[in-house]
């Protein structure tokens, strides 16, 4: 079963909008590729490329409703990390039989780029 959205925008201004719908209210200030959101629902400020689709959004605060929608992923912890950690397998298919498998100037270059990383 579907169910219905309703969704208005209104310009009051150059740069600034009312944008309304059946649960919320906002205004925005700016224009295309920046803008400032605040209302019912929280503020934001979003950024983005005119054109292409790509944006990014900071939202400042939320209101309790649009929080609970959204929850934020809590960090693992440093032992989940150390219990759950992905073991690597380097191949090397360039070496010759009897060589070893990796030079340790190209280990020193791994360990630089990822301090914990660990052979054994």
């Amino acid at each position: 079963m579907g169910f219905f959205r309703f969704r208005r925008s209104v310009k009051l201004f150059p740069g600034v909008r009312w944008n309304f719908g059946s649960k919320s209210s906002s205004l925005s200030i700016g224009g295309r590729g920046a803008h400032y959101t605040f209302g019912t629902a929280g503020s934001r400020t979003t950024v983005g490329i005119p054109g292409t689709g790509l944006s990014y959004t900071d939202i400042h605060s939320s209101h309790q409703r649009v929080a609970a929608r959204h929850p934020r992923i809590p960090e693992p912890s440093e032992e989940w990390v150390r219990n759950n950690r992905v073991h690597v397998t380097i191949h090397t298919p360039d070496r010759q039989p009897g060589e070893a498998a990796i030079r340790p100037d190209q280990l020193d270059t791994i360990k630089s780029i990822t301090p914990d990383f660990d052979l054994s």
